[in-house]
């Protein structure tokens, strides 16, 4: 793994299957994941004397810290293994101060079958909202009909939010088709 700044970012292979999608670092980069609250941390790469050989610091010379801005989660089970879940700008900051990334909550609600973009939003306010894209075809009814119809999934959501961040269903809005949600062309929204 690594990205254009930090060149490659060794990570050692994972004897479980059941852990495919997970890091363990090498620890002769000493890579330290720094809690960034709603059970993210993000990977940084403190400057050493000994790690010279490490290009981000001849990228950036006068760096002392190397933020990378990707959050992971730690394994349930084995402290070493982390998981990719998404970036530090996609954290969701709400008006009391509590954080939350919406990344898995809307993978799970991206999984109903009707569903063909889904946006948590919430920065600066008070509660957390999403914003439903319907794949057009399948979107026959009211949009409280199809709130009901994809409801099931927006609990299952709630069920991996924090508490500051779960859902209610007055907090579910759908998308018109004459104006549907713009992504990138990397199809992010």
């Amino acid at each position: 793994m690594g990205s254009t700044e930090t060149g490659l970012l060794v990570s050692l292979i994972q004897e479980s299957p059941e852990d495919w999608e997970y890091f363990e670092w090498a620890p002769a980069y000493g890579i330290e994941m720094r809690p960034v609250g709603g059970g993210g941390h993000e990977l940084t790469i403190p400057r050493r004397e000994n790690r010279d050989f490490h290009g981000i610091f001849h990228t950036f010379p006068g760096e002392r810290l190397y933020r990378t801005n990707d959050i992971y989660e730690q394994h349930p089970i084995k402290p070493d293994l982390w998981r990719f879940i998404g970036r530090l700008d996609d954290v969701i900051v709400l008006r009391n101060g509590e954080k939350f990334n919406p990344s898995a909550m809307e993978e799970v609600i991206r999984s109903h079958p009707s569903i063909s973009r889904a946006m948590v939003m919430g920065q600066g306010r008070f509660e957390a909202a999403v914003l439903v894209e319907p794949y057009w075809e399948e979107y026959a009814g009211s949009t409280a009909e199809f709130i009901n119809q994809i409801w099931p999934y927006i609990e299952k959501a709630n069920e991996i939010a924090p508490g500051h961040a779960k859902l209610s269903k007055d907090r579910v809005a759908v998308a018109t088709k004459t104006k549907p949600l713009q992504a990138t062309p990397k199809g992010t929204l």
